[in-house]
């Protein structure tokens, strides 16, 4: 498994006015070569006690669906699933 930990922090003028943006990324690749990745499982984390978590889950879904290029070349052969967690 793969973990990786991004963070963003808006300077204030976001359309979230989050304090903290992560993201954990778990990959899980076959062992044979090709080592490629069998499964993708990201996990969204917004750090604001205001933030609306419908509105997060809106934006990823956006991202996945019309934004994100690495999103739209991985997901027709490997599975991606996206959960939101918001936390003040």
């Amino acid at each position: 498994m793969w973990r990786l930990s991004a963070r963003w922090r808006p300077s204030g003028s976001g359309i979230v006015p989050a304090r903290e943006v992560s993201v954990e990324v778990h990959g899980w690749r076959r062992d044979e070569h090709p080592t490629v990745f069998t499964r993708i499982a990201l996990a969204f984390i917004v750090r604001c006690p205001e933030v609306d978590r419908e509105a997060v889950r809106r934006v990823v879904a956006t991202a996945e669906s019309q934004i994100c290029p690495v999103w739209a070349m991985l997901k027709p052969g490997t599975p991606i699933e996206a959960s939101v967690r918001v936390e003040p």
